[in-house]
């Protein structure tokens, strides 16, 4: 969970299950990102690497949108 984080940022999570258990399930996995108002579900775009007990997410915003402004002489 992170607030104020920049718009350049890419998200990884790191899942991990050290107790000796039948490991981690994400068929019921969400990833979302808020904007403040409006929550969108990026669960689909995430690349999900690992196995049943240790899992890396990794989701990069598929355009970053930066305004530059030219000052008036």
């Amino acid at each position: 969970l992170g607030t104020e984080v920049p718009i350049a940022s890419n998200i990884y999570i790191d899942i991990r299950e050290d107790a000796p258990s039948a490991g981690i399930d994400l068929s019921e996995a969400k990833v979302t990102v808020t904007t403040g108002e409006t929550e969108f579900d990026i669960t689909d775009e995430c690349s999900i690497t690992g196995d049943p007990f240790y899992y890396n997410i990794h989701w990069e915003p598929p355009s970053r949108i930066n305004r530059h402004y030219q000052r008036s002489n």
